[in-house]
């Protein structure tokens, strides 16, 4: 009895085996029939390959749902295509009405096989779209239950596929003014949600402001660095200052909230001892967040921090690792707070630094045997490009007692460069020390000439860096005020030595006062258009920071990128 009961068990399954197989067959000649007839054997071929390879026929349906998906919103390069190629993508084309309708049916056979995969769903809800946009307003009105309910189904079963959301919201952002207002407050959650895609929100914001408004738009775009930015691109493109002024400054808020999130996680991961991913998250922090963006006493102990964090890792470029960029960014007058330790690693993994870099790294991580043996073999010590070393180098030996090794660095300087701002400063610093009256007030009295009258600029001029000579002893509690027109509202933003330092909106005459303090040497400072018209620069100069400013905007710079206020009588 038990066994006549196996073998009807054994029978039952070989049935079902035997229909799931001519099922599975009757699938396959389906989607490669459809291949055929429709051209994909000779304009993409690749497709008909997956079909023959996919595991089971509505994966294998499925393949060639998404080429007609692909056959629609894709572009064609002719001068690419040979005869037989163009010929069969001039047949296809007068019969695409056909081919989409096609296309669908055959989508809705693999939902039918697999009901429980939602990406047949998309592709069937794609294809009743697309189809239905072909034949008018009315068709999407009046069927828009053949596109929405799978397209709905997708977002639901895979709520993390971005392309499902995307589709949907471009979806409903084109048919707008055929929805009903449920469907138009469905439309706001969903394009909320597409918009987490930058490369949604890039593409996708400008058709959603002409049906929302820019500030509809605007007000669905979440608070994320990566989509503020993309449209805060698209904004500004379309001169709407405004709009463009408020969505940089939620990205400037974003952008730091995102940083203190992110640098906790890779804190949590050094505690938790995981190398690896503390050394993927470091390389991912670098590739987010530019430390040149948002310059600053927060952005520059986040750098150091990260340099700290960043473990071991396998050998980089100089132009193009993530370390690098933190060096760089570190040497360029930024490197209070930093660990020689995580400087001297980081450079040891780095090739193709050059001499002067090398050796003011080995400098900055106090390896004196490192940056000797740079000097040692280096063919082009005492050329211009050696001038931050040895002024750097003269104020370590001061800082440690040995007054000749300081002024044997400076000598070392091209004679061109003696005479220049971080030269002078040094001298100054030497000469003091040693009680040389004579040659402190020589440099103090070169320094001021470098310094006065100030950075005067032409009326009228379109200059928008200015280079000059920072003392920190008579500069200190002093700003650099620039004063601006704008014909037109403008959001400009301004940088110190190519780090941005925050942004505001300017029209007419203003004033925008750039601090000093914590500045010394040769400094860039930088105003750039951000939206709207490039402001002219009227004249730079020096002035105590407590002096109120006079025209009819004010601008002062707030430390770590926060937003600056302006006012207006």
């Amino acid at each position: 009895m038990r066994g006549g009961l196996q073998a009807a068990l054994w029978l039952a399954l070989a049935a079902l085996a035997t229909v799931h197989f001519r099922d599975d067959r009757v699938g396959r000649t389906r989607a490669e029939a459809f291949a055929r007839e429709w051209g994909f054997d000779v304009r993409k071929p690749a497709y008909l390959e997956q079909v023959q390879l996919e595991p089971s026929a509505d994966l294998a349906s499925g393949a060639m749902a998404e080429a007609a998906v692909a056959d629609e919103i894709g572009r064609v390069r002719w001068s690419e295509l040979d005869a037989r190629e163009r010929e069969a993508w001039m047949e296809a084309l007068a019969r695409r009405d056909e081919m989409l309708g096609a296309a669908h049916a055959l989508a809705l056979s693999a939902v039918a096989a697999n009901p429980g995969f939602p990406f047949h769903a998309y592709r069937a809800g794609q294809l009743a779209y697309l189809s239905d946009r072909r034949r008018g307003a009315e068709s999407l009105k009046r069927d828009r239950a053949r596109w929405l309910q799978p397209l709905r189904l997708t977002t639901r079963r895979a709520p993390g596929f971005d392309a499902g959301w995307s589709f949907l919201a471009g979806a409903m952002v084109e048919a707008w003014p055929l929805l009903t207002d449920d469907e138009r407050v469905e439309g706001r959650r969903v394009i909320r949600r597409a918009f987490l895609d930058p490369a949604m929100a890039r593409q996708a914001f400008g058709a959603v402001a002409a049906e929302l408004g820019t500030d509809g738009a605007s007000a669905l775009v979440p608070d994320l660095p990566g989509p503020l930015a993309a449209v805060g691109r698209q904004v500004a493109e379309t001169g709407d200052v405004t709009a463009a002024a408020a969505i940089r400054w939620r990205w400037e808020a974003a952008e730091r909230r995102a940083r203190e999130a992110d640098l906790a996680r890779l804190e949590l991961r050094a505690r938790m001892g995981d190398a690896d991913g503390l050394r993927a998250g470091c390389r991912a922090f670098v590739s987010a967040h530019s430390p040149l963006e948002m310059d600053g006493p927060a952005g520059r102990r986040q750098a150091a921090r990260l340099l700290e964090l960043w473990p071991p890792d396998t050998a980089g470029s100089w132009r193009n690792d993530g370390r690098a960029a933190l060096l760089r960014y570190v040497l360029d007058g930024r490197h209070e707070s930093m660990s020689g330790e995580a400087v001297a690693r980081a450079a040891a993994s780095l090739t193709g630094v050059p001499d002067p870099e090398r050796a003011r790294l080995a400098l900055l991580a106090g390896d004196r045997y490192g940056w000797e043996g740079v000097l040692r073999e280096s063919k082009t010590l005492g050329s211009l490009e050696w001038t931050s070393f040895l002024t750097e180098l003269a104020r370590a030996e001061l800082a440690g007692g040995r007054h000749q090794a300081a002024r044997e660095a400076l000598e070392r300087i091209a004679p061109s460069a003696r005479g220049e701002c971080e030269a002078l400063l040094v001298r100054r610093e030497i000469a003091e020390a040693e009680g040389d009256e004579a040659e402190a007030a020589q440099a103090d009295q070169r320094l001021a000439e470098l310094r006065m009258p100030g950075p005067g600029v032409a009326p009228s001029s379109s200059l928008t860096s200015l280079s000059l000579c920072v003392d920190p002893r008579a500069d200190s509690g002093q700003v650099l005020r620039l004063e601006l027109v704008a014909p037109a509202p403008a959001l400009i933003g301004w940088e110190v030595n190519g780090g941005r330092r925050g942004s505001v909106v300017v029209s007419g005459s203003a004033l925008l006062d750039v601090p000093f303090d914590g500045l010394q040497g040769r400094v860039v400072v930088s105003v750039t258009s951000l939206a709207g018209p490039r402001p002219v620069l009227i004249s730079a100069s020096r002035k105590a920071a407590t002096e109120a400013p006079v025209t009819s905007a004010s601008v002062t710079e707030i430390a770590g990128t926060e937003r600056s206020n302006s006012t207006r009588p």
